[in-house]
């Protein structure tokens, strides 16, 4: 455990990098529109601000200009409106059976949740982004 001098320290030197511009930060931008290759770093499930549960994946962009920044990408399980849903499970479906993880007639139904997403993790994708109006999507195949 550091104590309290080594913590002024390590602040102190926090400081100075942020002043001198070293230390990162700033404004987030968004990586524009476009595709990507990389990887799913993560795949959990979680809640939402409003309460309804979901997947969230994280990719990791492995290749080119943007390599090693992240993508979030949720997927509703639960939603106000049951289209939204509907087109999570389609997706996850797609990327599962894309990826081989798992096999016609099984649909992403028939295995526990936990067992796909642990599954997704390293997997190599390919990933687009598409904005349209107020909208930013991104679309996951497997490579």
């Amino acid at each position: 455990m550091l104590t309290q001098d080594e913590l002024k320290k390590l602040m102190d030197m926090a400081d100075k990098a942020e002043k001198e511009g070293k230390l990162g930060g700033g404004e987030f931008k968004e990586l524009p529109d476009g595709e990507y290759y990389g990887k799913i770093g993560k795949a959990t499930r979680g809640v939402t601000k409003k309460g309804f549960d979901k997947v969230e994946l994280v990719l990791e962009i492995t290749d080119g200009e943007f390599t090693r920044r992240l993508q979030w990408v949720p997927y509703l399980l639960e939603h106000d409106n049951p289209k939204v849903v509907m087109i999570s499970l389609k997706n996850l479906d797609k990327l599962a059976k894309d990826l081989e993880i798992i096999h016609e007639p099984a649909n992403i139904a028939d295995y526990p949740i936990e067992d796909v997403l642990e599954a997704f993790t390293d997997k190599e994708v390919r990933f687009r982004i598409v904005t349209k109006g107020q909208y930013r999507n991104t679309y996951i195949n497997a490579c």
